[in-house]
């Protein structure tokens, strides 16, 4: 009488018995315990293969016999790969939220340092003018600002669509920013003009607002007297532009983004702050 070739359990006389393409025998019990019905399908189908896939320990202890890795083995391998790709996911989870957390305070930290540090902040009188589009042209001819912060078209349409943006703030590319007092002036023996640096380059920008000129003086005496650390703080608005509208002339359900540009007049923001202050 024939056994099965994986249990050695005999084999019924009008028992039906599967066959592996290796020769082997299985018996109907261990044709149960396949959790891949689809192996019967297939001729090519191992006695090996059949005992892998088999959902109890006989499969197992027929893999053990002949020196293969049980199915139960190899899965519980794969759990804990998993368990440790989990651990490991969750243990970087956990450092990218505390280096965000120590970014966000120090971030909060910088705002309100600077919100304590601020002493005054005015818009520049006069810029249309003055040296602003000098200044904004002397920039571009030596390549010291990137236009639009690199920004093609194709960014532009995915990334700001409907937002203008602008060809440059000029950040970081001042060397240096200086209120000048200016008595001789005949209009207003108090005025307060603001002068800019591209290296040796002097660019004259505008006033002080004459509302704010007995405040902003005032600062400049403390920071002569030692007082304070003066920091000049500044941002350049307006200037070209290029936008991605909604195509006026197309009247599809799925109009495209059409490329404009423009120009707003140059404005120029200062912020005046004490670096003395913690």
């Amino acid at each position: 009488m024939a056994k099965c070739t994986i249990c050695n359990n005999k084999i019924g006389l009008f028992e039906r018995p599967f066959l592996t393409a290796d020769g082997g025998k299985i018996c109907k019990s261990c044709q149960s315990s396949l959790n891949q019905a689809y192996f019967y399908l297939s001729p090519n189908v191992t006695t090996a293969d059949f005992a892998y896939h088999m959902d109890n320990t006989v499969g197992d202890t027929y893999q053990v016999r002949h020196g293969l890795k049980p199915f139960s083995v190899e899965q519980a391998e794969i759990a804990q790969r998993n368990a440790k790709k989990i651990a490991e996911i969750k243990a970087e989870q956990a450092r990218r939220k505390v280096l965000t957390d120590r970014a966000r305070e120090t971030i909060q930290g910088a705002i309100e340092k600077r919100k304590s540090q601020e002493l005054f902040h005015f818009k520049v009188r006069g810029t249309t003018h003055h040296d602003i589009k000098k200044m904004v042209t002397f920039a571009r001819k030596n390549d010291l600002f990137d236009p639009y912060d690199g920004w093609t078209a194709s960014d532009i349409k995915e990334f700001s669509p409907y937002d203008e943006v602008f060809e440059t703030d000029l950040s970081g590319v001042l060397t240096d920013l200086k209120l000048i007092t200016e008595p001789e002036n005949k209009y207003d023996p108090n005025a307060i003009k603001v002068i800019a640096y591209i290296d040796e380059h002097e660019f004259m920008l505008g006033y002080v607002p004459k509302e704010y000129t007995a405040e902003v003086k005032g600062i400049m005496i403390s920071q002569q007297d030692g007082k304070i650390d003066l920091h000049v703080e500044y941002e350049l608005t307006g200037g070209k532009y290029k936008i991605a509208e909604e195509d006026d002339d197309d009247f599809s359900d799925d109009p495209k983004l059409k490329m404009h540009t423009g120009n707003f007049d140059y404005g120029f923001n200062i912020v005046l702050l004490d670096e003395n202050i913690e």
